[in-house]
C-alpha cells in the first residue's frame, strides 16, 4: 500500500518591503481621508462665514435706518418742548395755549425715542462660536467693539426710559384722559371742559405746571444726548459695513 505523505504548507514571512508598502498605503489612505474631511469642513466654514457676514451687513443697515428715523424726529421733539416751555412760562391759561399743550404732549408721549439694535447675527456669532470662523481679525475685533458699544448704550436707554416714565406719571395730574383718548386729541372735549371750568387742565397750580415743564425739558435733553450717541454708533456701523464689504466682496 502506497504511503500517503501529507505535505505541510510552509508559511514564508512576507518581506519587509511588502509590509512597508502596506503600511505606507494605510497611512496615505488615512491622510487623504483626513485632508478630505478638513477640506470639506474648511469649505463649509467659509460658506457659513460668508453667510454670517451677509446677515451682519443686513443688521447694520437696519440699525442705520432706525437711527436715521430717530434723528429725523429730534428736531420736532425740540421745537415741541420749546413750545411747551414758552407756554408754561407765559400765558398758560388761555384755551388756545392749553390745546397746544395737550397736542404737544401727545406728540412727545406717543413717539419712542430709542433704538432696538439688531443683534441677532452678533448673538449667533457669540453663542455658536461663530467668531472663531471669522478669519480676519480686523473684522472680528470691529464686531466685538460694535457689540460693546450697544451694551454701553443700555445704561443710557434705561435712564431715558425712566425719564419717559416720569413724564407719563404726570399725565393724570395735568390732563383729562378724554382729551387724549386712544392717542388722539379731542379738541371738542377740551373746549367744553374749558367752557365749564375756565380751564382745560386738571390743575392750574404753578408748581404742578412747572414740574411738568421741567420734566419735558429733561426728557427732551436726554433724547438729544441719546440721539448724538446713536449718531456715533451709526458711523461705527458704516465703517464696519465697509470693512466687511472689502474683505468679503459683499454688495
Amino acid at each position: 500500500m502506497e504511503d500517503i505523505k501529507t505535505k505541510h504548507q510552509v508559511h514564508v514571512p512576507k518581506r519587509v518591503r511588502e509590509y512597508m508598502i502596506e503600511l505606507l498605503s494605510t497611512f496615505v489612505a488615512v491622510a487623504l481621508a483626513f485632508l478630505s474631511q478638513y477640506f470639506f469642513q474648511y469649505r463649509s466654514d467659509r460658506s457659513t462665514e460668508h453667510d454670517l457676514m451677509v446677515s451682519m451687513v443686513a443688521d447694520l443697515r437696519t440699525d442705520i435706518k432706525n437711527i436715521d428715523t430717530l434723528e429725523s424726529n429730534i428736531p420736532k421733539l425740540l421745537s415741541t418742548s420749546d413750545e411747551i416751555d414758552n407756554i408754561c412760562r407765559g400765558d398758560n391759561k388761555i384755551l388756545a395755549n392749553q390745546i397746544i399743550i395737550y397736542s404737544d404732549y401727545l406728540f412727545i408721549s406717543k413717539h419712542r425715542y430709542q433704538i432696538d439694535f439688531t443683534t441677532s447675527t452678533i448673538n449667533q456669532l457669540k453663542n455658536a462660536g461663530g467668531l472663531r470662523l471669522i478669519q480676519d481679525h480686523d473684522v472680528s475685533n470691529a464686531i466685538v467693539k460694535y457689540d460693546n458699544e450697544i451694551h454701553h448704550m443700555d445704561t443710557y436707554q434705561n435712564n431715558l426710559g425712566l425719564r419717559k416714565q416720569q413724564l407719563l406719571n404726570l399725565e393724570a395730574m395735568l390732563f383729562y384722559s378724554r382729551g387724549l383718548r386712544n392717542y388722539e386729541l379731542d379738541s371738542n372735549f377740551i373746549s367744553s371742559i374749558y367752557a365749564i371750568k375756565g380751564t382745560a387742565l386738571a390743575t392750574n397750580a404753578v408748581n404742578d405746571i412747572t414740574l411738568f415743564d421741567n420734566t419735558i425739558q429733561v426728557f427732551s435733553n436726554y433724547c438729544t444726548g441719546y440721539a448724538m450717541y446713536c449718531k456715533t454708533q451709526k458711523r461705527n456701523a458704516e465703517k464696519l459695513i465697509n470693512l466687511i464689504q472689502y474683505h468679503y466682496k459683499i454688495d
